[in-house]
């Protein structure tokens, strides 16, 4: 299917037909909730056509949620012992597909106008950005997580028999994807920079109706030919769910669960603490403490992602 074409032609359109028209919800009487595509599972479930990204930036972001699904289904093999390093060598090839996806889109928002409009944000966000940001490039990217997945993961590389191979450190693992879910958060800080569309019925061989979201939570319907051209615009708005709010479940979702990863297996990934309490050993308030002064869990939500940025600093 060609791209939808927007041009003024289509503005001209847009601006003749859709004043005082009606805005609609869906079946419900509630925001239209369509989901967005799933390229493995499908979206049967839904009931309604999926939304699609309709930029390069949206894609990107898509792409990076797939990769997050697959995360958390592998995770439960690094909280157990046996399968704890061969699992951590699948989610190299995880880790590395999320680092270039991120890593993509701050290419896309590396502009002026993106960065005007992240001075408008609080300075820890902006901060934790630009040291995260600063890590997955000069730490991450070309790091033991890549050289596991090129030589391990992704492939099994011959040379390892000779050079004894690249080990599979934890700490680097869980860093690097630590440091894109955050940055993938913070990428959500962009709305505007997202758009959506969904393709809905056929009018004839030629002509069929694609639905777009390009400020949540309106919707336009456009008659568009085999080009992607439009000729004709519905005349109705319709609101809809933002399909950002899907993402940071989903991002939520990733970093519970890379959470858990962290205090689940740090028997294994950390030297116990030689703090002592008497014969006992320290009490368990302490080592609760303890636990979370040398490993703080990655916030769960955006706003908080800054307050630990210093903290995270001294153990990635």
């Amino acid at each position: 299917m060609h791209p939808l074409i927007l041009d003024d032609a289509a503005l001209k359109i847009a601006t003749a037909k859709l004043a005082d028209v009606p805005i609609l919800t869906g079946p419900d009487g509630k925001f239209l909730a369509a989901g967005i595509i799933d390229m493995v599972e499908g979206n049967a479930e839904v009931g309604e056509p999926p939304w699609r990204p309709a930029n390069p930036l949206t894609q990107l972001l898509v792409a990076g949620t797939e990769a997050c699904r697959d995360i958390e289904l592998h995770a439960p093999g690094v909280l157990e012992t046996r399968t704890r390093r061969r699992t951590l060598k699948v989610l190299t090839v995880l880790v590395c597909s999320l680092m270039d996806v991120v890593q993509k889109a701050l290419t896309v928002l590396n502009t002026r106008a993106a960065s005007c409009y992240r001075q408008l944000w609080p300075a820890p966000d902006q901060a934790t950005y630009d040291q995260a940001w600063k890590r997955l490039r000069k730490q991450h990217m070309r790091g033991p997580v890549r050289r596991v997945r090129d030589q391990l993961g992704a492939h099994v590389d011959s040379s390892v028999f000779s050079s004894g191979g690249p080990s599979v450190d934890a700490d680097a693992v869980l860093g690097a994807m630590g440091d894109s879910l955050v940055l993938m958060l913070l990428i959500l800080n962009h709305p505007r920079s997202f758009s959506w569309f969904r393709r809905l019925e056929s009018i004839d061989e030629e002509h069929h109706v694609i639905e777009v979201m390009q400020f949540y939570p309106l919707c336009i319907s456009w008659v568009v030919d085999s080009s992607g051209r439009v000729t004709d615009v519905l005349p109705e708005v319709r609101l809809a769910e933002d399909p950002l709010r899907l993402v940071q479940r989903e991002l939520h979702s990733a970093i519970g669960t890379r959470n858990r990863m962290v205090f689940g297996g740090k028997q294994t990934f950390r030297p116990r603490s030689h703090v002592q309490r008497g014969r006992g050993g320290p009490s368990p308030r302490a080592k609760v403490a303890l636990e979370r002064l040398l490993h703080p869990p990655l916030p769960s939500r955006p706003q908080h992602a800054c307050a630990h940025a210093q903290r995270r600093k001294r153990w990635l």
